[in-house]
């Protein structure tokens, strides 16, 4: 998805190469197999710290404390380019407005425990904490912006 959201903000066009995983495609990629790949950072942190694989651009709004002088896509060349790979906790509908905004409260308060914070930074995550309302509006927005690309790309299930 990361490259389809690439040729949709570019106006490139790729080939599209199918893995099972991750692992091969990384592999793929140092023998010079493929070209390119959008890979997620933990995965391939190390591997970029080796020299063996180069990091070009990051996908992110910014660029990256474990990795300050990849730029980023949208610095790149490609404005507007944003990819990041998030989680992020649901429920089923119907649950009660108050208890979701009490577990809202005790997940944002988890994530600025230390060594919680310490743990994602090493994996390149960067914690979005925020209110119920914000995490509603976050998901509505990447839902239209990826029903544009996949509608631009002609991606059926």
């Amino acid at each position: 998805m990361a490259t389809e959201l690439l040729s949709y903000t570019s106006g490139m066009r790729f080939q599209h190469v199918p893995y099972k995983g991750e692992g091969h495609a990384v592999l793929d990629v140092i023998s010079g197999q493929i070209d390119f790949m959008f890979a997620n950072m933990p995965s391939v942190l190390g591997i970029v710290r080796t020299r063996k694989l180069r990091a070009i651009a990051v996908g992110g709004k910014s660029r990256t404390p474990l990795m300050p002088a990849v730029p980023t896509v949208a610095e790149s060349g490609v404005p507007g380019y944003e990819m990041t790979g998030w989680f992020g906790l649901f429920s089923p509908a119907g649950v009660p407005r108050d208890i979701l905004v009490h577990l809202n409260t005790e997940i944002n308060r988890g994530l600025q425990l230390p060594t919680i914070k310490d743990n994602l930074a090493q994996q390149g995550a960067d914690p979005m904490p925020g209110s119920v309302d914000q995490y509603a509006a976050f998901v509505r927005n990447e839902l239209a912006k990826w029903a544009k690309v996949v509608a631009a790309a002609g991606l059926k299930v």
